[in-house]
């Protein structure tokens, strides 16, 4: 997704700024022939990701291996976070998020 990203915002810079884009000295094209290269390499990616989920199903369901825990429950404990831009904040966010999907990913998988 990143070289998605780099593409989209490397070629709205390069349309943005006029004439001036096409200089080699604003890099853009640069940016944006990396950007199509990382966009190619991506399909590899989902393979890897393929894989990893795979095994994760695997631990979890063969092995009982549990899923990371959380020290917040962020559905009633986010309005009460002063600053959700902390460490262990983000860490149990992305924990939650986590945790949530691939209980939607096992749910699903068992409707099949």
């Amino acid at each position: 997704m990143m070289g998605w990203h780099l593409e989209k915002t490397a070629s709205t810079c390069r349309e943005r700024s006029g004439g001036q884009g096409y200089l080699a000295a604003n890099r853009f094209i640069d940016y944006i022939a990396m950007a199509h290269a990382a966009m190619t390499a991506e399909g590899d990616n989902r393979i890897l990701m393929t894989k990893i989920v795979k095994d994760m199903i695997t631990r979890h369901i063969k092995e009982k291996k549990p899923l990371p825990a959380q020290k917040y429950n962020p559905k009633t404990q986010l309005a009460s976070f002063m600053d959700v831009t902390q460490p262990d904040v983000l860490l149990d966010l992305f924990t939650f998020r986590q945790r949530t999907l691939f209980a939607k990913l096992l749910n699903t998988q068992k409707e099949l």
